[in-house]
């Protein structure tokens, strides 16, 4: 599992909003290929497996949760250019929640490092994976909450 930090720097993600339209309109557009932008750190070329999650975030906000169907790599440069997501596993949160409310979950189950104030890119290690999908289903059903 991986947690993803957009950069308000790329076209398209200078505003929260922005990046939900992105993830709900354009990528299904773009048959869920999710181009990698930008010359910053990359994800290496063996560093993404098939059907992992893939947790997007903006600005310490969870935009969007998906798995990844596989990736495209840039032969000559040797680095991810696009991540193809899994069809019908993309779930886009127009009330987003909260990346440090995710952080302070995983610390009481063990995590010591940071997500919050870290680069992207984080991994979460998949006995985890269990209390991530919890806290994302709680965070749907809120409003039932009893």
């Amino acid at each position: 599992m991986r947690i993803v930090k957009l950069s308000k720097e790329v076209f398209g993600f200078d505003t929260k909003d922005g990046c939900i339209a992105y993830f709900q309109h354009v990528l299904p557009w773009q048959k869920e290929r999710f181009n990698i932008m930008g010359e910053g750190h990359h994800i290496a070329p063996d560093g993404l497996k098939s059907n992992e999650i893939v947790v997007f975030c903006y600005d310490g906000n969870i935009v969007c949760i998906a798995r990844t169907d596989h990736i495209k790599v840039d032969p000559s440069k040797k680095r991810v250019v696009a991540i193809i997501l899994k069809e019908g596993t993309r779930r886009v949160f127009a009330d987003p929640p909260s990346l440090q409310d995710l952080e302070n979950i995983l610390r009481a189950r063990g995590i010591t490092s940071n997500l919050v104030k870290s680069q992207g890119w984080n991994i979460i290690d998949e006995n985890l994976e269990k209390d991530v999908i919890h806290f994302f289903a709680k965070h749907d059903w809120k409003e039932f909450d009893l």
